[in-house]
């Protein structure tokens, strides 16, 4: 596929702890001192199975288990561009046995009205990874440059998919529409591999008809 890399925005990957509740920080309980985890821990991941949140929780699940000597177990709650995910992690008790993948809808989502939690709701642990953007496109596409992407979304819209309304690349696709003067359709998805799955999807649809015409 062609990739239009437009600029350097970082999507950062976080673990955090919730920050309600007094079970992580009294010194008392089962997780107290050196006995913890007594049991296995639930790493919530915000959106669907697949893609890179997801890919990236799993990996540090299964990392996180040599250390722990404790199941880690990966639970994908995905919906509403994140904040169903973050909204469980962030009722969550502060014991450390339930700790949540956040990235910058963190910060957006509380502001698009979908949300009720805010970062003072979260205590970071681990910072995981940093993400750079870009538009991606099917390989037969008719542009080949930007500029000629850009001026084909001023004669018809073109569908962008993006991560959820209010999410990190919904908000880029509309930062690029405001700057360059480009139309989206902007389509939302519960996650990042939804999005790339509906692309393939068209592809083989498309392909197939071909098939047929024949």
């Amino acid at each position: 596929m062609k990739k239009f890399k437009l600029s350097i925005l970082l999507l950062s990957l976080v673990v955090v702890l919730s920050a309600c509740g007094g079970g992580a920080s009294n010194g008392s309980g089962e997780n107290a001192g050196t006995n913890f985890p007594t049991k296995p821990v639930e790493l919530i991941v915000p959106y669907a199975v697949g893609g890179g949140t997801d890919t990236v929780a799993r990996q540090f699940a299964d990392m996180a288990r040599e250390d722990l000597g404790q199941a880690v177990a990966v639970v994908n709650l995905e919906g509403g561009g994140g904040a169903v995910g973050m909204q469980n992690g962030a009722k969550a008790k502060a014991d450390g046995y339930k700790v949540t993948m956040v990235t910058v809808e963190l910060l957006s989502l509380p502001h698009t009205g979908l949300a009720q939690f805010s970062h003072t709701d979260f205590k970071p642990i681990a910072l995981l990874n940093e993400d750079s953007a870009a538009i991606t496109v099917k390989a037969d596409a008719p542009w080949n440059t930007v500029e000629e992407f850009i001026e084909a979304t001023k004669e018809k819209r073109l569908k962008v998919g993006n991560s959820g309304t209010g999410a990190i690349w919904h908000m880029a696709a509309a930062a690029f529409e405001n700057e360059t003067g480009a139309q989206f359709n902007h389509v939302p998805f519960e996650g990042a591999a939804p999005a790339v799955t509906a692309l393939w999807v068209d592809m083989l649809m498309r392909f197939l008809l071909v098939l047929l015409k024949s």
